[in-house]
């Protein structure tokens, strides 16, 4: 019989290829993502965080994911978009230390010529660590703004900020003590 109008049939061949298809869609993936809760229970410390974050995460400014030049994702947003910028970064190593019983802070630092850039700070014994992007560092100083010296010699001032509708909110702003004169932003960071 002839297939009517608009009926096509299979070669044997195609019904092998169309038989692999159906088993290998069957079949689950060898590494399946694991979800958000999944990923901050697999990690047991901020060593173990930091190397989470290289593997799932790539860097992308905002303007390429978003078209908008400032975009804080949630947590859920960059596990699932699996790229962010250092803003991005910060809100997920926090919420995940936050999870863990550790106390953390998202710390936006701005210097001259536009100089902008996220970090999460926390307390460690007796010194200081960061999360700058992926990266896991360790500052034996005695303050955040020592702490700040160090990631950047020329930050003017910072602020302590919370992820809302987005975007950064100022919750404490603090300003360089050294003779150069703070500079505040071109544009307002939102209150």
């Amino acid at each position: 019989m002839k297939p009517s109008f608009g009926q096509k049939t299979l070669s044997s061949a195609g019904m092998a290829v169309l038989a692999g298809l159906l088993v290998f869609s069957l079949v689950p993936p060898a590494e399946a993502s694991l979800s958000l809760e999944q990923a901050i229970a697999s990690v047991s410390t901020p060593k173990e965080l930091a190397a989470l974050m290289k593997k799932e995460f790539r860097f992308e400014e905002d303007q390429k994911l978003f078209r908008e030049a400032d975009h804080w994702q949630s947590p859920e947003e960059i596990w699932n978009l699996k790229a962010g910028d250092c803003e991005d970064y910060a809100v997920f190593a926090r919420y995940v230390l936050r999870k863990h019983g550790i106390e953390a802070e998202i710390v936006s630092l701005y210097g001259a010529e536009g100089y902008a850039h996220t970090v999460v700070i926390f307390k460690d014994k007796d010194h200081f660590r960061v999360f700058n992007q992926h990266k896991l560092e360790r500052f034996r100083t005695k303050s955040i703004k020592g702490v700040l010296g160090k990631l950047y010699p020329q930050w003017t001032w910072a602020a302590i900020a919370e992820p809302k509708a987005a975007r950064g909110h100022i919750r404490e702003i603090f300003f360089n003590n050294s003779p150069a004169k703070p500079s505040l932003p071109h544009q307002p960071f939102p209150l």
